[in-house]
């Protein structure tokens, strides 16, 4: 009876060691993801570009793009010629960006940051991938979901 006893107490106990994930490599690496806030000080510390990565986080497309985004190859790429920024359009911050204050906008549809709107040109459409040059003035902006082959190339090209 009392090995039964044991048994059950350890049965949560091995459902939860298989429930835990092992680090996944392909993620997006955090230090070298950077905050919108932070553009403004990291275009002094060198001459790589900027990409900031516009999303909801109900978007299938924008889910679909973040996971090509983790592939290693352009994980890589990214890492050695931008400084990447993960936007959520829908973010309530209140967020400063070159010496302008921007807030959420509450709209009946769908509200969305103001940051946002001008960054995509005042037309909500994405995903969307924004590039800044390393003074922070736009070079290009490609809208929609993009495969890895699209995606490399697209960078490379800029």
């Amino acid at each position: 009876m009392k090995f039964f006893n044991a048994f059950f107490l350890l049965i949560p106990f091995f459902l939860l060691q298989t429930q835990i994930e092992e680090p996944n490599s392909n993620k997006i690496d955090p230090k070298t993801t950077i905050s919108i806030e932070e553009i403004e000080s990291i275009k002094k510390a060198d001459d790589k570009k900027v990409i900031i990565k516009l999303s909801a986080t109900w978007c299938k497309p924008c889910k679909k793009l973040s996971k090509t985004l983790e592939d290693q190859e352009i994980q890589s790429y990214l890492n050695d010629n931008f400084h990447v920024v993960d936007f959520d359009i829908q973010t309530k911050e209140t967020i400063s960006y070159k010496g302008k204050s921007y807030q959420y906008v509450e709209d009946p549809k769908m509200g969305y940051h103001a940051l946002a709107f001008e960054l995509l040109d005042n037309r909500l459409s994405f995903p969307a991938l924004l590039v800044l040059d390393a003074d922070l003035n736009k070079i290009d902006l490609t809208r929609g979901y993009k495969n890895k082959t699209q995606l490399l190339d697209y960078l490379k090209a800029i």
